[in-house]
């Protein structure tokens, strides 16, 4: 939407069936709460009269009814346009034409979106950044041998970051900023894993190896957080991922293999979730109320923080909260597929109950960025649990194979019921204790991955 003088409020024009109203209408309100207050403007007799027809609602210009239960700027109403105030199931005339290309031509545009600067800009940095994870991808398989092509990597990593913060902060473009500043976290990540490869294959590398990686990530990350400009939750990703794959580095240094290592981060992941919504509200310093104690407290009135500055801390709590959850994203799916590498019961057990740990807490999250990394994390981990079981008997997977059949059907009829109508209080009870069994089931099936109940058994001959 755009800018109007007064904050979050947009200039309209409705054009009721009496007279012309111009109002500045608060954006961030859903419309059935403001259209209330504004029948009574247009003529009295509209809230009473709306009884006989179905009530009203607002149209656009070419006929488009705005949802009531949304907002002005969720919808993308500007400034100046017309709105026109109509009952709701009164039919909107169709455009009238009188050249028959002119009617085809507005049916093509109504078909497909024309194809814009705004296209061509994405379609830019798309392209550069696939031909810049594609030259990552040549380095990587130019070893053994690491030290040219870690090397080139970090170089090209240091002139990435540079050229990002430059861009996000000079040119009135900061995503494109934000593109190329992402891209540099990828070839930091690469650059520091092989850098000390000697003449191991990728494969063959180890906990130092991801320790040092994981440091490099880390420093690019808060680097990138501080130069770039847009996008921060990209750079406070990069970050998060670095500091847990430090730790995972770390476990990995006493000794144990990479699914083992693995089982580790997801148990520790699953119990840290929780409280990612709390860290980011600390990181980001946003202003929180404070709870009287005395009967002086009722009475003292403190003064409330500016609304710019407190917009401004939930914003960037915001970003800190979507580029926490995009690390674990990462680091869970890496993890997972680590762990359907191992035998055992244990291994699959685990990617099991993990994935739907994740698929249960996506329900916690109303927006789409918060919500879509556990979910990609959910499915990708069920995804890992084909190749483990193709290695089981026959039996096992023909078993296997019944229950992803029926899961599937059972989560489109889901998706089918629930998009109408959403869940009963008692289903969302449901999934929240199977949130907590699951996610405290984590703790002992790890350590089945671990081989913790086979070193206990040996204990006692």
């Amino acid at each position: 939407m755009a800018d109007s003088p007064g904050a979050g409020l947009a200039k309209v024009v409705i054009a009721a069936p009496k007279r012309r109203l111009d109002l500045a209408l608060p954006e961030q309100i859903p419309l059935a709460m403001l259209l209330p207050s504004v029948l009574p403007r247009a003529d009295e007799a509209l809230a009473d009269s709306g009884l006989e027809h179905g009530g009203w609602t607002l149209r656009r210009t070419d006929g488009s009814t705005l949802d009531l239960g949304r907002t002005l700027a969720a919808q993308n109403v500007r400034d100046g346009e017309i709105l026109h105030l109509t009952p709701r199931y009164r039919e909107w005339p169709e455009l009238e034409y009188d050249d028959v290309a002119e009617a085809i031509a507005a049916g093509a545009r109504r078909y497909g979106l024309a194809w814009s600067s705004a296209a061509t800009r994405v379609t830019g940095l798309v392209a550069g950044v696939c031909v810049l994870l594609g030259t990552l991808g040549m380095l990587l398989t130019s070893g053994p041998g690491w030290v040219v092509p870690s090397t080139v990597a970090l170089a090209v990593a240091v002139c990435l970051l540079i050229a990002a913060i430059v861009v996000s902060r000079t040119l009135p473009d900061a995503m494109a900023g934000a593109t190329v500043g992402a891209t540099s976290l990828v070839y930091a990540f690469a650059g520091g894993l092989t850098v000390l490869g000697g003449h191991d294959s990728l494969g063959r590398l180890g906990a130092p190896h991801l320790l040092l990686g994981s440091a490099v990530l880390l420093v690019f990350g808060l680097l990138g957080y501080l130069g770039v400009a847009a996008m921060v939750r990209l750079f406070v990703a990069g970050a998060a991922a670095g500091l847990l794959g430090i730790l995972a580095g770390l476990v990995g240094l006493t000794g144990l293999g990479a699914p083992a290592t693995a089982a580790a981060t997801v148990a520790a992941l699953a119990l840290l979730a929780p409280a990612l919504p709390l860290l980011s509200i600390r990181l980001g310093k946003v202003p929180l109320p404070a709870l009287p104690r005395t009967a002086d407290d009722l009475l003292q009135q403190d003064p409330t923080p500016p609304a710019v500055s407190t917009y401004a801390t939930v914003a960037r709590a915001d970003e800190i909260l979507t580029g926490c959850m995009l690390a674990f994203t990462a680091v869970n799916v890496v993890s997972l597929w680590l762990i359907s590498r191992a035998s055992g019961v244990a291994a699959p057990l685990l990617i099991a109950v993990v994935s739907l740990v994740c698929l249960l807490r996506a329900r916690i999250f109303g927006t789409v960025r918060h919500r879509l990394p556990w979910l990609v994390t959910g499915l990708l981990g069920l995804a890992t649990l084909l190749p483990a079981l193709g290695r089981e008997a026959l039996g096992i997977r023909m078993g296997a194979g019944v229950l992803l059949v029926l899961a599937a059907g059972a989560t489109i009829a889901a998706g089918l019921r629930y998009s109408r109508r959403g869940p009963s209080v008692y289903v969302g009870r449901l999934a929240d204790i199977a949130d907590i069994v699951l996610v405290l089931a984590t703790i002992p099936i790890a350590c089945g991955v671990l081989g913790v109940y086979g070193y206990v058994r040996g204990l006692g001959g």
